[in-house]
């Protein structure tokens, strides 16, 4: 009799405890849910949804394109450099010279790096200019005005004046010269661009001037005899 009582209460227990549960996990792009389903013996279904933080993915940086602003005329080049007071590099190169394709991609680096750019459409500004011209029959002239020797040749200027020059065309040197003029104070680059103007001789300038004659024009506007 004891026996069958203890059956009996053994088998109600099972019918109203005895539950089975299954645990299935999904993922979405931007949340984690994990649904966890109860079934009991009258497949009955009961589901808990635990859901997790969803993993903040920050947008990529925008990315700067770097401006080379080309120059092709001595007026052109004698205008830019006066128009702005900060370091201008400027690149003379050939589209057929070998070391200037390679020269061009660190001259790229330093431009990216210091130089003007467009930001998601946006110009902004560097704390140097970057610009270059490129040999033709057009700029030859331009540039036996200015004593360039060959190509590549890398110059540094600010404002019009001539602070630094390279015939072997390294960038890296270009690099350091620019990084250790940006660290001047005001008055300390201008007292190294007075010291190195005095190197320079007033090549620009005076290629500027001369050119007045070669296309005709006057500069002695007090001695017109002076013109003739």
């Amino acid at each position: 009799m004891n026996l069958l009582l203890l059956l009996l209460l053994a088998l109600v227990l099972t019918s109203t405890n005895g539950f089975t549960n299954t645990v299935v996990s999904t993922e979405t792009a931007s949340l984690s849910r994990t649904r966890i389903f109860y079934q009991n013996e009258d497949s009955a279904v009961q589901q808990h949804v635990v859901t997790a933080p969803a993993t903040v993915v920050s947008p990529s940086a925008p990315i700067k394109k770097p401006t080379i602003y080309p120059l092709s005329t001595l007026q052109e080049l004698y205008d830019f450099l006066n128009e702005d007071q900060r370091l201008t590099a400027v690149k003379y190169y050939a589209p057929w010279c070998k070391k200037c394709q390679r020269v061009g991609l660190h001259y790229k680096k330093l431009a990216y790096d210091y130089g003007d750019g467009v930001v998601a459409r946006r110009a902004v500004d560097g704390p140097i200019r970057c610009a270059e011209m490129e040999y033709s029959d057009v700029t030859a002239h331009v540039m036996d005005a200015l004593q360039i020797e060959a190509v590549p040749t890398l110059q540094l200027y600010r404002g019009t004046k001539r602070i630094w020059e390279s015939g072997t065309s390294r960038v890296q040197e270009l690099t350091k010269q620019v990084e250790l003029l940006l660290q001047l104070q005001p008055h300390e680059l201008d007292e190294f661009v007075e010291r190195c103007s005095l190197d320079d001789a007033g090549i620009l300038e005076q290629a500027y001037e001369d050119s007045f004659f070669d296309n005709g024009y006057c500069y002695d506007w007090e001695d017109e005899a002076a013109c003739v």
